[in-house]
């Protein structure tokens, strides 16, 4: 009679589940790079292998979140609410609020981020005046 347990036993550190939640972190963490199973393996030490059971989740990732907005286009590196539902409604309450609680402040985040782009934009020009007129003034000096 064979043995019909061959090969790797899974490891229960590496579940579906807890590299989700790897990979929700790493969505948090506003990084925008592309997500390879050699970058998540550097990112998190959790060998590239195990990175292929979610292979359709990194792939949602890596293509974005349009929003039917017209000039608007958002790179938002969140999983759809589809796909968490899916994953943990019913299932585990608890941890879909912990979801929802990251997605919050996360959003959060960058509302007060891009509240703050015109005061951020006024301080970048008036930089920009500033290195130019030292400038003009380096080039005068040099004539004189």
């Amino acid at each position: 009679m064979r043995n019909q347990f061959r090969g790797r036993k899974e490891n229960p550190n590496y579940s579906k589940e807890k590299l989700l939640s790897e990979l929700r972190k790493i969505q948090l963490s506003g990084s925008r790079e592309k997500l390879s199973y050699l970058g998540l393996e550097k990112l998190t030490g959790i060998p590239r292998r195990n990175w292929k059971k979610v292979s359709e989740y990194i792939d949602n990732i890596n293509k974005g979140f349009d929003i039917e907005v017209t000039n608007f286009k958002c790179d938002l590196a969140l999983p759809s609410i589809d796909e968490v539902f899916e994953l943990y409604y019913g299932k585990n309450k608890q941890k879909l609020m912990e979801i929802f609680n990251d997605y919050n402040i996360y959003l959060n985040q960058m509302w007060e981020y891009y509240s703050r782009y015109d005061e951020v934009s006024d301080e970048y020009k008036k930089k920009i005046e500033k290195k130019e007129l030292e400038k003009r003034i380096q080039k005068k000096k040099l004539i004189i």
